[in-house]
């Protein structure tokens, strides 16, 4: 009886574990991919410059 319900137990964590890592790649996906916004392309990239660090832009 405790084998059966161990067993269920690690099913039942494996699962959870399962969805989390799938929640936690999409999540990163959709920040690593294009955002279009209208005729614009965003590109998510930390190194590009900001626009108050353009030179004119205030």
């Amino acid at each position: 009886m405790d084998a059966i319900l161990m067993l269920i137990l690690e099913a039942f964590l494996v699962w959870i574990v399962e969805k989390s890592a799938d929640r936690i790649l999409t999540w990163v996906m959709k920040r690593l991919t294009v955002e279009k916004k209208g005729d614009h392309e965003i590109h998510l990239n930390p190194e590009s410059p900001q626009p108050a660090e353009h030179p004119g832009i205030e």
